[in-house]
């Protein structure tokens, strides 16, 4: 079966699809090429923000140790890029539709990508790598948000169905991050893609075999957090919740609730 990767371009969107793609041979790949947004071009000004998105990118390189320039030489002939700058969401779909009526593909996945139509979810079966833990987290930046909100626990990676609304579709995998004391929040970030990428590759291939496939339907009501939401002040607030929850986490490790992950296959 052939499937469509839907994606940005970072170095967590390729390592994604290499790993789905130890099993997935027969695939082709969208990506969106994104440069920096005018409301990241404004907070790179400020000392925090710089530091804070040039340690991840660091830390991407350290713990996922991809060659992305490799896989992209590989597979040439099955990447197709999509310049988010230089055109609008209408264009994207357009392109999007395109591709699918000329690959014909069996299942979508998307990872950080732009708002898929109606049309293309009515038409082809879709899913959704969502950078957060469903339903407590739902919109942007959902692996930094528990820090801010003192639920350091709360870090992981979802894949859930997509629908016409964001991020409440059936969900089918969870996984989450142990906390070390070394860690910061952008290694718990990046290991979250990694540990996402151990398991469920080969579990949702497994999956892609079943005639019917349902996931666990769980009611959303929580807050939509979106790119307006972020500022620089709770970037300082972010990192000093996680290094307090550090402290109280391994003080009381044995009594702390975790927080239940979502393995329904």
């Amino acid at each position: 079966m052939k499937i469509l990767f839907v994606t940005g371009n970072h170095l967590r969107h390729f390592y994604l699809v290499r790993k789905f793609t130890n099993f997935f041979k027969n695939f082709i790949l969208i990506s969106e090429k994104r440069n920096i947004t005018p409301n990241h071009s404004k907070l790179l000004k400020n000392v925090i923000y710089k530091t804070h998105i040039k340690d991840f990118f660091n830390k991407e390189k350290k713990i996922l140790k991809f060659n992305i320039d490799s896989f992209k030489k590989k597979n040439q002939k099955k990447i197709y890029y999509f310049d988010r700058d230089t055109n609008n969401n209408s264009q994207f779909n357009s392109f999007l539709w395109k591709t699918i009526k000329k690959e014909n593909p069996k299942f979508l996945i998307a990872y950080g990508c732009q708002k898929i139509d109606n049309k293309v979810l009515d038409y082809l079966k879709s899913f959704n790598v969502h950078g957060g833990l469903l339903p407590n987290y739902r919109g942007v930046n959902t692996n930094f948000w528990p820090h801010y909100n003192d639920e350091s626990h709360k870090i992981g990676m979802t894949l859930h169905s997509m629908t016409p609304k964001i991020d409440i579709g059936e969900i089918f995998f969870q996984t989450g991050v142990h906390i070390k004391k070394k860690y910061n929040i952008n290694e718990m970030s990046c290991h979250a893609v990694k540990n996402f990428c151990k398991d469920v590759p080969l579990k949702f291939f497994q999956l892609s075999k079943r005639k019917i496939i349902k996931g666990k339907k769980i009611k959303h009501k929580k807050k939509i957090w979106k790119k307006k939401d972020f500022k620089i002040s709770k970037i300082k607030i972010a990192y000093k919740n996680f290094e307090n929850f550090k402290k109280k986490y391994f003080k009381t490790k044995k009594k702390f609730k975790s927080f239940q992950l979502i393995n329904i296959y």
